[in-house]
């Protein structure tokens, strides 16, 4: 083992070498200094004692461990007797020779029928194989790989695989693949400088990579999309992407779908090209786009930090032509009904029920009915016109939702502002009475002996055994300030009462 290989522990967690050789602690046993993939694993930065041994990335990634340690799990597979082990006979495994190395394999007798199922496959799955290199020697490989020509789909994520050389020794002899898995490796032996990320040869049927937390910079990942110049689905999800990494340049015009879901985004990037955008689980707080993103199809903005109404909108005017979108558990949604929201989001983005037709027909993972939508639209514009709702009613979406519904966008308008001057005149207060608390609404021109004379009707009790309180602070300690509200002829709103607040009633 040496700098940069791969290891996984017998529980099954991965990390990478940083150091061989010795600690004081260990005298001369052979130690290996571990960046492991799960900072929570680690104990240091590659310090121990005061030595700097190594650097690791988060404070708190590193640790020491004998090179002999039984934590580890010490075994190593190639992609070859991977493929032997997972796809070849269930007999009992024996070794042969190819040349002068030697790899698991069958027996001689076993070789014709085992490559006979080898040329039907269609689809390989080898994850965590614990595979570290494409095979011993190159007749193994080739002749595993002659074998494999039907092969459209390969899975090798989750391996030990440090250097890219060794994927595509393995790569490039499928002329018909078209789906890679390279999750979770990582390739500290790829060196860009070099020019060695990718290789002379193209893989011109490959249409998805997926490169799943494998620590690769966007400049790397750039270098290896030179080999699948018409890749249209690229997943580069949990690679600690920033805003300032995206540069769209280094994807190739072919790209159609783009998952950079947990990464470290605040905004969306400008995908002028891309049909389907998976954005989730990221820091997005902003939802505008420098140019009219009208080529997106689907949008996932699930659980970022989008706050307000307005980064919605911002959706429904940036994204024109979406036919799908997930934007739940953000923020601005957390504390509304599952109901609520549906309504709301129906409303300012434009839904249709038709699965071919333009609008978002699936939000949030659910296909919308005709009623759903037309219940949902008309109910938003009567909480508007009431004032529950707040909305921008000279936004192109409103005009929108009143035409379509046969409304007379000055009577909306009108409505709204008389409600909204209502609204500005009263003052929702809570009247506690004993251990009742009753909800009240008066006007903010009401006098102290009006609003006397209501709660004694309504509790029985003569305007002049009343008095009123309420607290400057409602805090339950000993600051609370009380404020008898003892002058009858002044009106409530000279007191600077908060909406909501509790006032309350002394008998005296």
């Amino acid at each position: 083992m040496s700098v940069g290989d791969r290891v996984i522990t017998t529980e099954g967690f991965f990390g990478t070498i940083r150091y061989v050789g010795t600690v004081p602690a260990w005298g001369q046993t052979v130690a290996f200094g571990i960046e492991w993939d799960q900072a929570e694993r680690g104990k240091n930065d590659g310090t121990l004692q005061g030595v700097r041994y190594f650097q690791t990335k988060k404070p708190t990634s590193g640790s020491f461990l004998k090179s002999s340690s039984n934590k580890l799990d010490h075994s190593r597979s190639t992609f070859v007797s991977a493929m032997h082990y997972s796809y070849g006979s269930s007999e009992i495994q024996k070794e042969i020779s190819f040349g002068t190395k030697t790899t698991q394999s069958l027996g001689f007798e076993k070789l014709s029928k085992m490559q006979s199922n080898f040329s039907n496959l269609r689809v390989v799955s080898l994850q965590r194989c614990n595979i570290s290199l494409a095979a011993t020697t190159r007749e193994e490989l080739e002749v595993q790989l002659a074998q494999l020509q039907h092969l459209t789909t390969l899975d090798l994520g989750y391996n030990l695989f440090s250097d890219i050389q060794q994927v595509w020794q393995i790569v490039d002899q499928l002329k018909g693949l078209e789906e890679l898995t390279l999750n979770g490796n990582k390739f500290t032996g790829t060196e860009i400088e070099k020019n060695e990320a990718s290789s002379p040869i193209t893989c011109l049927n490959l249409r998805a990579l997926h490169l799943i937390d494998t620590g690769l910079s966007l400049v790397q990942v750039g270098e290896m999309l030179k080999k699948f110049p018409n890749l249209q689905v690229l997943t580069l999800s949990s690679n600690g992407y920033r805003d300032e990494d995206i540069v769209l340049s280094m994807f190739p015009s072919s790209l159609r779908s783009l998952d950079l879901s947990f990464n470290e985004l605040t905004k969306i990037p400008d995908f002028h090209h891309l049909t389907t955008v998976n954005l989730s689980n990221n820091r997005i707080k902003y939802c505008s786009v420098p140019h009219n993103a009208s080529q997106v199809k689907g949008l996932d903005l699930r659980y970022n930090e989008i706050d307000s109404w307005d980064e919605i909108d911002h959706v429904y005017l940036s994204f024109t032509n979406l036919s799908e979108i997930r934007i739940n558990g953000n923020p601005i949604l957390q504390d509304l009904s599952i109901d609520d929201m549906t309504i709301n989001l129906i409303a300012r983005l434009d839904c249709t029920h038709e699965r071919s037709g333009t609008g978002i027909a699936k939000l949030n993972g659910t296909y919308l009915s005709k009623d759903e939508i037309a219940n949902s639209e008309l109910y938003f514009i009567s909480m508007v016109q009431k004032g529950t709702y707040r909305y921008n009613l000279s936004s192109k979406r409103w005009k929108q939702l009143t035409r379509k519904h046969n409304m007379k966008q000055e009577t909306v308008v009108r409505d709204v502002e008389e409600i909204t001057k209502l609204q500005s005149k009263i003052l929702n207060l809570q009247v506690v009475i004993e251990d009742k608390i009753i909800q009240r609404t008066f006007l903010k021109t009401n006098t102290v002996l009006k609003i006397k004379g209501i709660i004694g009707r309504l509790i029985k009790i003569p305007v002049i055994n009343i008095r009123l309180k309420y607290f400057i602070t409602e805090a339950e300690d000993e600051g609370q300030m009380e404020k008898i509200m003892d002058d009858n002829f002044a009106i409530i709103d000279t007191y600077d009462l908060e909406k909501g607040q509790k006032i309350y009633i002394e008998i005296v």
